[in-house]
């Protein structure tokens, strides 16, 4: 499971360093693609597979599943980092997610997501103000810290 947070920020020639602990887990290639809350999302080859199953097990015929489609395989790239864990990020995904200059690069479960660090902290500053309604839901769901 890919989990931690780490501060890093992007080169002049628009690479990103990606974790050590998370080059493991992402293999040799993976994807990155548009991810929900203005992320990049960054998904080893087999959990895109899997995802990319889904996408198209989705009705054509349903408005929202072709966006949903065209949002996330649209925007869908496969990268190789170098010998020292640099990778490129397009610039289409860069702007999709306001990256700048610092970015944080975070660990969920089977992907990882590359923030701003600006829109990282305020996504921060709002979900503490909401977390005890959400701890409460998750509770409500059968999960207990």
């Amino acid at each position: 499971m890919l989990s931690g947070e780490y501060n890093h920020s992007v080169d002049t020639k628009g690479r990103i360093n990606v974790p050590a602990k998370f080059r493991c887990e992402l293999g040799d290639s993976f994807i990155m693609c548009k991810g929900l809350d203005k992320c990049i999302s960054v998904y080893p080859k087999s959990a895109w597979d899997e995802l990319a199953a889904k996408i198209k097990s989705l009705p054509t015929t349903d408005r929202n599943a072709r966006r949903f489609s065209r949002f996330i395989l649209g925007s869908a790239l496969e990268c190789t980092p170098d010998k020292q864990g640099r990778t490129k990020v397009s610039a289409s995904l860069m702007e999709y997610a306001g990256i700048e200059k610092d970015i944080v690069v975070v660990g969920v479960e089977t992907k990882v997501e590359i923030w701003d660090s600006k829109e990282w902290a305020k996504y921060n500053d709002v979900s503490d103000d909401c977390m005890e309604d959400v701890a409460q839901e998750m509770f409500e769901a059968g999960i207990t810290l």
